[in-house]
């Protein structure tokens, strides 16, 4: 009985755990990218130009990389001296020349966002001179960059863009680029698609394994983990569909494809071969051209976009308006009949003999949607006599107001808690009030010391904290610099200066 205690308990246990780490990845992938201020149209459409930035200590070096909104790589630039210290005339020289060649770098470029990796304390002084170079670029030019939320900087994790610049699929994907490169375009692309960054890291060695989620995440076994990763991103990436033709385009966007229903990393990566040799697609039903079996296609196709965008953006060859929504070629005459009638009820008489009307009425109610949105759609089942069809009229009605409507939760920047625990490496575990931890005195003053944690968070010691203090007029005659003290920690200042 106890041993079957244990397993029954250590089953739960894993169960609940799992969900755990599912809930916390869903978490990071239905996030929609990053889109600039008071933009509401479609996100492929409003991805910004995003400048990485990765601190480094000089070997590498501080790198800026420029992503064009379609996540390619512009131009890259080194800058060793920008965050340095020094006061003497050699080292300020070789500061202002690396801001001077970060500005002309950000004016050639004009990126809507920076996103610099939060990595140490480094960091918040490295994002106090990327300020003040924008603040230069706005007294240089007030009309473009008067304004200082003119260019927006965020912090980021770089915990994923690590595990990319580490992946064998990086090596493919960027040849010959240096590692701080690679988590920099890694880092610009998340904020730009989350999905197809997350979806990188899930081939054969499975690198997103890698990334805790769950302080207890050891507990499960790889296998047990990976299957909870196929189920979120199964879901992830077939609620938000994949562009065929920008993926053909912009090869890292084909990442989530072994995740779109009926396929997997096989009939992925022979349908991905097979499609960029054919360089652009026209029409859903090209796909059967492609290696797709027929159940496969009826499995996957509802959830693959074939839109006017990559090389098919210049073509002028007709591409059907339904072919990019989530509705299935199945129901696509049940769409233009749905379409006819109520173009002819709601319509103008005088338009509605009209046959080239009539046969463009997709594209019609797709231009007047709000006729859609006031239309009651369990009356018009019933009256066609289909109402075993009502879910999948009114699934028709969404998609015909809005083809692929990303329901994902938007971007939020990181609040101060977030960012705090980036830069110093801390976690809510690790750093918290009454922790007990080690600190290593580095100034000793009468009544405080100042000491440092191994993060290189700075902590004050007041004489009346000290416990050994009684008997001396101070801490001097008690600490010297270099002690190693056992303290335990009584508050937690997350103001920007850390």
């Amino acid at each position: 009985m106890a041993k079957e205690a244990r397993t029954l308990l250590t089953s739960r246990a894993k169960n609940y755990l799992l969900m755990e780490y599912g809930r916390h990845l869903w978490d990071k992938v239905s996030v929609a990218p990053y889109q600039e201020r008071e933009q509401d149209s479609d996100y492929y459409e409003a991805a910004p130009r995003v400048m990485a930035c990765c601190w480094g200590p000089g070997n590498p070096a501080t790198t800026f990389v420029m992503l064009d909104s379609n996540g390619e790589v512009l131009d890259t630039l080194y800058a060793a001296s920008l965050s340095v210290r020094g006061q003497n005339a050699f080292v300020q020289q070789r500061k202002k020349s690396d801001q001077q060649r970060v500005i002309k770098f950000m004016t050639d470029h004009q990126p809507h966002v920076v996103v610099l990796g939060a990595v140490n304390l480094c960091c918040q002084q490295l994002r106090d001179d990327i300020f003040e170079i924008i603040f230069k670029m706005g007294e240089a030019n007030p009309t473009e960059y008067g304004r200082m939320d003119d260019i927006i900087v965020v912090y980021a994790d770089e915990t994923i863009p690590r595990l990319y610049e580490n992946a064998c699929i990086s090596s493919e994907q960027l040849q010959q680029q240096s590692g701080i490169v690679k988590r920099a375009v890694a880092l610009g692309r998340y904020h730009q698609n989350p999905l197809a960054m997350v979806a990188a890291l899930c081939g054969p060695a499975r690198e997103i394994l890698s990334w805790k989620l769950i302080p207890l995440q050891s507990f499960l076994t790889p296998d047990e983990t990976y299957s909870m990763v196929e189920q979120v991103m199964v879901d992830a990436t077939n609620q938000v569909g994949l562009d065929v033709n920008l993926a053909i385009s912009h090869e890292w966007l084909f990442a989530p494809l072994q995740f779109i229903s009926g396929l997997g990393p096989r009939k992925a990566a022979c349908l991905q071969r097979s499609l960029v040799q054919a360089s652009s697609l026209y029409t859903r039903k090209d796909l059967l051209n492609h290696g797709l079996g027929k159940k496969v296609f009826v499995n996957a196709v509802g959830f693959l976009r074939v839109r006017r965008s990559g090389n098919a953006a210049s073509s002028s060859q007709f591409i059907d308006l339904l072919d990019d929504t989530r509705i299935h070629p199945e129901s696509y005459w049940l769409t233009q009949e749905f379409a006819k009638d109520m173009y002819m009820a709601l319509a103008d008489d005088q338009d509605v003999n009209d046959e080239d009307v009539l046969e463009m009425a997709v594209e019609q109610m797709r231009d007047k949607s709000h006729w859609l949105k006031c239309l009651v759609v369990d009356a018009y089942a019933k009256s066609k006599r289909l109402e075993s069809r009502k879910d999948t009229l009114n699934h028709i009605r969404f998609e015909l107001i809005q083809g692929f409507q990303d329901w994902r939760k938007p971007y939020v920047g990181p609040n101060q808690d977030e960012e705090f625990y980036m830069i110093t490496g801390e976690t809510k575990e690790t750093l918290f009030e009454g922790k007990m931890l080690q600190a290593t005195v580095r100034r000793v003053q009468r009544h405080r010391a100042v000491c440092v944690l191994d993060s290189g968070l700075t902590g004050l010691l007041s004489k009346e904290d000290f416990s050994d203090y009684r008997g001396y007029r101070d801490l001097t005659e008690k600490l010297i610099e270099g002690d190693t003290l056992t303290c335990m920690v009584k508050s937690v200042q997350k103001r920007p200066n850390y």
